[in-house]
């Protein structure tokens, strides 16, 4: 009984770098099950990085913007977590979040765009305790006068369709992971986004029709698309 429960501890800190707390539950429990091989599901994307990153990387040292970084992911995975979301990865300052996949999701697409629109609140309120912290530094004369405070900005992408889901790596490093041209688009809507703006597809979009004000915008092309994509602000 011992080692089950520690096997069971394992696993459950395992999935929790993984899987929102409910999900991780359901398959603690046994109720759900994640499969070790590829299968092909309906999954909604979400693709979000930082506007500038590489020109703020050059200002800050490295200690500082790893300190940054951690600090702005704490705040992010967890708002994607509290809107049932699974972390794919980090790539850089590019985070990527899915919904129905490794496990089914209710309204997965609405959950994506709840989860974009409250990432882009939390980080208003993670920059005002930057700021804060960064006029406490300037009064105590650790950081320059006339040195200026700098935002951080980010573009999300969302997009919804059908993915080959699975653990994708060598033998002795596996990491789950969703391929296909519907995961490519997401990226590429997420490159397209400006500061602050968050793009969705066309698959999305009509999922949610009466959930969110949205804007249409010109045809997209996007690298690696043959012809111009439809997005929504």
């Amino acid at each position: 009984l011992l080692a089950q429960m520690e096997q069971e501890i394992v696993v459950r800190q395992n999935l929790q770098r993984l899987l929102s707390p409910q999900l991780v539950d359901e398959v603690v429990s046994g109720r759900a099950e994640i499969k070790q091989g590829g299968e092909e599901r309906s999954a909604t994307m979400l693709f979000a990085d930082i506007r500038g990153f590489t020109a703020l990387s050059e200002r800050i040292d490295a200690q500082g913007l790893v300190r940054l970084l951690n600090n702005y992911f704490e705040v992010m995975v967890d708002v994607i977590f509290a809107h049932g979301g699974t972390l794919d990865k980090f790539v850089g300052d590019e985070i990527m979040a899915l919904w129905g996949a490794p496990l089914p999701v209710e309204e997965a697409e609405r959950q994506a765009v709840e989860c974009a629109l409250a990432m882009r609140d939390a980080l208003t309120q993670f920059n005002e305790l930057r700021r804060m912290e960064f006029e406490i530094a300037q009064e105590s004369g650790t950081v320059p006068r006339d040195e200026p405070f700098e935002a951080i900005r980010i573009g999300i992408g969302i997009n919804t369709g059908r993915v080959v889901a699975g653990y994708i790596g060598s033998s002795k490093s596996l990491s789950y992971t969703v391929m296909g041209d519907p995961v490519n688009t997401a990226s590429r809507l997420c490159g397209a986004a400006g500061p602050g703006e968050i793009l969705i597809g066309r698959t999305t979009y009509d999922a949610t029709p009466e959930n969110f004000r949205v804007q249409r915008i010109p045809k997209l092309t996007l690298k690696g698309k043959a012809l111009p994509v439809e997005a929504f602000r």
